[in-house]
């Protein structure tokens, strides 16, 4: 199954976020649907705001996901214990 993805609406695009899309095997869907699936992650732009949602439908596509943004030089803030998730399983932040 496909990870979805979706922008968060009133929040400005990293500049990165072309290249992130075209490298990750994602389908567009409104931001709702994407945060009922069970494994959530965000993206932050370079303002520190979430302007991405991925949603994950089960623990193989998260875990790829996770791989993939770690190969494109991101980094998981939730790697820290003592940082609160705010409903994502990862955040992830260039």
């Amino acid at each position: 199954m496909m990870s979805k993805t979706a922008l968060v609406a009133g929040i400005e695009r990293s500049s990165f976020d072309g290249g992130l899309v075209g490298c990750m095997p994602v389908r567009s869907v409104s931001l709702a649907d994407a945060c009922q699936m069970p494994l959530r992650i965000a993206i932050r732009n370079e303002d520190g705001e979430i302007y991405r949602v991925i949603g994950a439908n089960g623990s193989e596509d998260f875990f790829q996901a996770l791989s993939q943004l770690t190969a494109l030089n991101f980094f998981d803030e939730l790697s820290d214990p003592d940082r609160p998730g705010d409903g994502y399983h990862a955040i992830f932040v260039r």
